[in-house]
């Protein structure tokens, strides 16, 4: 079972990578260089979305689905959320990478539960000795303690 050596490490790390293309990856950032192509990608298309809004704060007519974030100070094309653990807009340019991110930072910690499940599991079958002589009133520190002395940590 030496393969938890390479998997856990492997996929911490392709968490670590997909967290900075999600931090560094352009976001969407509109601006008045680039407004009137954002509005031809994302025009208004009367069902969703119904009417044509002007960034006061920008000084530009937004393109559909984009939204001003104080935060960054700036509009975003297709506006999704701040998120605070990239400390940056998620929109049009890092919803992809972002979402690799949330989604391999998921399958880390399931694989690192059922890791740690594994773990105590054979810790528990693999040393009854350590649980003979106790009773149903024994407390958690009792058996911290017990491990400790055992593999003297």
């Amino acid at each position: 079972m030496q393969f938890r050596r390479i998997i856990a490490p492997s996929m911490v790390a392709l968490d670590l990578v997909f967290y900075l293309f999600a931090n560094f990856a352009y976001n969407g950032k509109i601006d008045e260089a680039n407004a009137d192509a954002y509005e031809l990608i994302y025009p208004y298309d009367g069902l969703y979305n119904t009417q044509v809004r002007y960034c006061k704060k920008c000084g530009i007519i937004q393109p559909a689905r984009s939204r001003h974030n104080d935060l960054d100070g700036c509009c975003i094309a297709r506006y999704d959320h701040f998120c605070g653990w990239i400390s940056k807009s998620v929109g049009e340019g890092n919803f992809r990478h972002f979402f690799l991110f949330i989604l391999q930072t998921w399958l880390t910690n399931i694989y690192l539960i059922c890791l740690c499940i594994y773990v105590f599991y054979k810790f528990i079958i693999t040393n009854p000795q350590l649980f003979e002589g106790i009773d149903q009133h024994s407390n958690i520190e009792t058996l911290i303690a017990r491990a400790l002395v055992v593999y003297r940590v």
